[in-house]
């Protein structure tokens, strides 16, 4: 199993002339906490708590061989415990892919959830590929996105702080 996980990386992982082209996907669980404002009629109310969360994401990270810039277009799934809905993000990562296999980033997202208004969402993380296992990356990752909606004339906003950890297969 473990040949034939190195052969699909050593396949795909790829270098065309001076693009270096990396394929990731992999899991994260982690930690939400939202501030809640509701807002009637001049009157206003606010809570706080927080969710735990688990998800998945997708990246493609593309950067010169000859430097370790890298950007890398992105989509993240993330489903919370006792909230009914699910958020989902795509957009894009610009990071730095350092000699030693760590790679910060940041970047934002378009935000998208069923019960609330369509946003943007900031990203910052760092993923670290394990030198041990060359297929395998580990990373922590951490996003604010700030949905709204009206319900029963009631504005209601959230501002979410998300952060997770994650774990992942370079192809």
């Amino acid at each position: 199993m473990l040949s034939l996980i190195l052969l699909v990386h050593s396949a795909i992982a790829m270098e065309v002339g001076s693009l270096k082209v990396k394929p990731e996907a992999g899991l994260m669980v982690g930690l939400t906490k939202a501030d809640i404002e509701a807002n009637y009629g001049g009157i206003s109310a606010s809570e706080s708590s927080s969710e735990n969360f688990y998800g998945g994401y997708g990246r493609v990270w593309l950067g010169s061989v000859n430097s370790g810039f890298v950007v890398a277009p992105q989509i993240k799934y993330m489903k919370y415990s006792s909230f009914s809905d699910a958020n989902i993000q795509f957009g894009a990562l610009v990071g730095y892919d350092t000699s030693f296999g760590l790679t910060p980033y940041v970047g934002a997202s378009y935000s998208t959830f069923g019960d609330f208004d369509n946003t943007y969402a900031l990203n910052v993380g760092a993923k670290f590929d394990m030198p041990m296992v060359p297929f395998m990356t580990i990373g922590i990752d951490a996003g604010y996105t700030k949905p709204k909606t009206t319900i029963l004339g009631v504005e209601t906003s959230m501002k979410m702080m998300s952060v997770a950890a994650t774990i992942g297969v370079i192809f």
